[in-house]
C-alpha cells in the first residue's frame, strides 16, 4: 500500500478528472423550400473542410499505436488507450494512467500493442513519469522496429494562440481517428504546465500525440474537463521528449513499481507544499477580523455567501484548489491541495 504522509494543515484528497463524450440531442427536421418564395441570390459557402487533417493522418499512422492492458490469464482488456512512436527501435509514449494498472500489478496484467495496419505484439515498461502522466514503452521483439518515429516541435519555436494542432488515437476502442482543434496556450493557474486544447478528446485517446501543421508533437492527450465542450488538457511535448531522452536506454520494470511511484510522489509533494508555504498570502479584506487567503497563482478560489436583503445571520464561505490532481491509480488521485473557510 502507498502511503503518503502530508504536512499538518494539508491534506491529499480522492478526485477524478476523467475523460467523458457528451451526448448529443438529434438535429431538427429539414425544413422544405416555398416554391412560392424565391431563393436568395447570395448564399454562405459551406465551411471548408482542412486539408490538413488527412495529410497529416496518412503521413503519422504508421506511428500511431493502441496500447491495450490485458489481464495475464486471458484476453479480456482492462483499459485502452493510445501511444506513438518516438524511436525506429520501438520505444513508445504515452500516458502513465494508461498503463498504471501493470506498472502497478505486473503479475496480473500485461501490456500489448496494435498498430492502424492490423499488427500487434508485447509491450514492456522502461519508466514513467507520474507527475507528468507520462510512461515510456519497447516493443518486445523486432515488430516495430524500421517504422520511423514521430519527432517533437522545439522549444524555441512556441504556437502562437488560435493556431490548428491534431489531435490522434483511438476514442472508446473504435477505430484510429483525427480530431482537429486550436492550441489556446497554456491552462492559467496550474502547478504545472498544461496545454488547453479547443478539441475533443475521448477516453481511449490518452496517450495520442497531437501534432503541429508539420507533423511534429506538440503535445500528449492526457484529459478533458467534465461537462463542459471542446475544453481538453496536453502534456506539453517537452515533457515527453525529456522522459524518451532520460530512458531510452532503461532496463524494463519487470516489478511492481510502488516504490518509484512513491519516491516521484513524495518528491512533487515536497515542491508543491513548499511553494505553497512560501507564497504570499492576502487579506480576505473584512471589517472586524482578518483573515489570510492563498494569492491564486496555482488555485482557483470560489466564494457565495448570504444575499443583501437577508433579514437572518449573514454568512460567507470560500473555498481555495487546485484544478488538477496526480493519477496514482484507478481508485486513487492525490498531490492537490484545497482550503476553505466559513464565517
Amino acid at each position: 500500500m502507498l502511503k503518503l504522509c502530508l504536512k499538518s494543515l494539508l491534506a491529499a484528497a480522492l478526485a477524478a478528472l476523467a475523460l467523458a463524450a457528451g451526448a448529443q440531442s438529434p438535429p431538427p427536421a429539414p425544413v422544405a423550400p416555398n416554391p412560392q418564395q424565391p431563393q436568395a441570390q447570395s448564399q454562405t459557402p459551406p465551411p471548408t473542410v482542412s486539408a490538413s487533417a488527412p495529410r497529416l493522418y496518412e503521413r503519422s499512422k504508421g506511428h500511431l499505436l493502441q496500447i491495450r492492458t490485458l489481464l495475464k490469464t486471458q484476453d479480456s482488456q482492462a483499459s485502452v488507450g493510445s501511444g506513438f512512436l518516438v524511436s525506429d527501435d520501438g520505444h513508445v509514449v504515452t500516458n502513465y494512467h494508461v498503463i498504471s494498472q501493470f506498472a502497478l500489478e505486473p503479475d496480473s496484467y500485461r501490456l500489448r500493442y496494435a498498430t492502424t495496419d492490423g499488427q500487434s505484439g508485447v509491450l514492456e515498461l522502461l519508466d514513467f513519469d507520474a507527475r507528468r502522466d507520462l510512461a515510456l514503452l519497447r516493443a518486445v521483439g523486432d515488430g516495430l522496429k524500421g517504422r520511423g518515429a514521430l519527432g517533437f516541435r522545439p522549444q524555441n519555436q512556441p504556437l502562437a494562440k488560435g493556431e490548428r494542432i491534431y489531435s490522434m488515437g483511438n476514442p472508446h476502442d473504435v477505430a484510429f481517428a483525427v480530431v482537429e482543434g486550436n492550441y489556446n496556450g497554456l491552462v492559467e493557474r496550474s502547478f504545472d504546465p498544461l496545454i488547453y486544447y479547443a478539441g475533443g478528446i475521448n477516453p481511449g485517446m490518452s496517450g495520442g500525440p497531437v501534432l503541429d501543421e508539420d507533423g511534429l508533437v506538440v503535445g500528449v492527450n492526457v484529459s478533458t474537463l467534465l461537462f463542459a465542450q471542446q475544453v481538453s488538457f496536453l502534456v506539453p511535448g517537452e515533457f515527453a521528449e525529456g522522459l524518451v531522452k532520460r530512458s531510452l536506454s532503461a532496463k524494463p520494470i519487470r516489478t511492481a513499481a510502488w516504490g518509484r511511484l512513491r519516491d516521484q510522489l513524495t518528491r512533487y509533494q515536497d515542491e508543491m507544499v513548499g511553494r505553497f508555504l512560501m507564497a504570499p498570502w492576502e487579506s480576505a479584506n473584512h471589517d472586524r477580523y482578518r483573515l489570510p487567503v492563498p494569492k491564486q497563482d496555482f488555485m482557483r478560489c470560489w466564494g457565495r455567501g448570504t444575499s443583501a436583503d437577508s433579514k437572518g445571520l449573514d454568512f460567507e464561505r470560500s473555498q481555495c484548489r487546485m484544478d488538477h490532481a496526480l493519477f496514482v491509480s484507478g481508485n486513487l488521485q492525490t498531490g492537490w491541495l484545497d482550503m476553505s473557510h466559513e464565517a
